[in-house]
């Protein structure tokens, strides 16, 4: 599978890969070309809401401008790829976490021609993370669909203190 050229192979790989993960893909200078609806879904928008816009409107404000942004994409556009964990803006605001991978995609003489992202929303681990170390449980009751589930967190038990109404 991994170092065959064939192009129908490669379009079944991305097919497959895009079924689970979160995609989209950028101009060099960080223009959105398309997204796939896995990346739609996580982030709350329409594909027409994000094509032709920069991907800094993801991007917290406070990081937009600044020097690490600008290295970021400079290293994309070099051909270096990307990849950990990033905080994100939704639409509407909402945080979201996401582990990805940035990657520029290569002409035959190897130079950056357009950079893919593969993504996974992770903002329950993170807020887990967060929250569990406090000593608030996760006692989640449902699930909204196959895919994403409601994170529900309460003080354990015993560290409750009471209140008037008790």
């Amino acid at each position: 599978m991994f170092g065959r050229k064939s192009h129908g192979s490669a379009e079944a790989q991305l097919a497959a890969i895009g079924r689970s993960q979160a995609m989209i893909e950028f101009k060099l200078d960080g223009t959105i070309i398309t997204a796939n609806k896995n990346f739609l879904d996580a982030l709350g928008y329409r594909l027409d809401e994000i094509q032709g816009k920069h991907h800094s409107m993801f991007v917290p404000a406070d990081q937009r401008d600044n020097a690490e942004y600008k290295a970021f994409w400079a290293a994309l556009n070099r051909g270096e790829y990307q990849a950990r964990e990033f905080k994100r803006i939704a639409k509407g605001g909402r945080e979201v976490w996401i582990e990805a991978s940035y990657n520029p995609v290569l002409d035959g003489d190897g130079k950056a021609v357009m950079v893919a992202k593969i993504a996974t929303d992770i903002t329950e681990d993170v807020i887990r993370e967060v929250a569990l170390p406090t000593g608030l449980v996760d006692i989640k009751v449902c699930a909204v669909d196959e895919t994403w589930s409601g994170l529900k967190l309460v003080i354990r038990k015993e560290n409750r203190q009471p209140t008037e109404n008790s």
